[in-house]
């Protein structure tokens, strides 16, 4: 029982850790985009922004409690025996997944645009042309996953 805590720590510290990496070379670009006036009056630019910066301060906090509890072994089991049956009960809600999956759906379509907005204008592509296309390609396979996730989804 002690292992599977440690191992679930281990991996929820990395995926978080992924996530502030990959969130932290957004945010900069973005925060480099920013600095334009003609490219931060982008349509929804703020939001996206905003949505990244949210997104990487969740990640630095679920990083820095999950490392709390990898070191602190006798209260990491206590809060495993009490989250367990909860983070289980509520990712078998299906309305709960549904409703995830179409926030998540929504707000890369809304990321899409502003980044293809972002690239319609040359003083904006200008500033990391590759970045910006790898966000663009990386963003919209989010999309067609989530898609292709809702049609198997609701094909049954």
């Amino acid at each position: 029982n002690m292992a599977l805590s440690n191992t679930f720590s281990g991996i929820l510290s990395l995926m978080s850790l992924y996530i502030i990496i990959a969130n932290s070379v957004i945010v900069k670009f973005l925060y480099d985009i920013r600095k334009k006036d003609e490219c931060k009056g982008t349509p929804m630019f703020t939001l996206v922004y905003d949505y990244y910066i949210l997104e990487f301060s969740v990640a630095l906090t679920v990083l820095l409690l999950s490392s709390v509890v990898a070191y602190n072994l006798p209260m990491s089991q206590s809060i495993s025996k009490m989250f367990s049956p909860m983070l289980s009960s509520l990712l078998k809600t299906k309305h709960l997944t549904n409703v995830l999956m179409a926030f998540i759906f929504v707000m890369n379509c809304i990321i899409f645009y502003v980044l293809y907005e972002l690239d319609s204008k040359k003083i904006c592509s200008d500033i990391h042309p590759y970045l910006l296309h790898y966000l663009m390609y990386s963003i919209s396979s989010g999309i067609m996953g989530i898609a292709y996730y809702g049609v198997l989804h609701f094909a049954r």
